[in-house]
């Protein structure tokens, strides 16, 4: 876009940041919204109160798939992370658009 040429590229890098901070979130909470988030804190909160030997067979599990979303958001963090790196790193209007298009095209689920 033309105009991008007047603009500051600080002013494109903070709005390009912005714009990735607010996908990784949204990216999260459309699959774990806040209250699923809070309630998997919770509930790990209580497993973590017991030893893990005395835990159930189905607590074990709660307990994988507890931490398998945590890895999963994890991912999408350090996904942004990059991609706010790359930014960072851009020297160009057209590098900071790549960067941002690169994780917003990549991180669709």
């Amino acid at each position: 876009m033309p105009f991008e040429i007047t603009r500051p590229i600080e002013t494109l890098r903070a709005q390009a940041i912005a714009r990735i901070n607010a996908k990784a979130g949204e990216i999260i909470t459309a699959r774990l919204p806040q209250y699923k988030q809070a309630n998997l804190t919770a509930r790990a909160v209580e497993l973590n109160h017991r030893a893990t030997d005395l835990w159930t067979p189905e607590e074990r599990a709660e307990w994988a798939a507890i931490q398998a979303e945590w890895e999963w958001i994890q991912s999408i963090r350090a996904n942004s992370n990059a991609a706010v790196d790359n930014v960072n790193a851009a020297v160009s209007p057209s590098q900071i658009r790549t960067a941002e298009h690169d994780f917003i095209g990549k991180e669709k689920k």
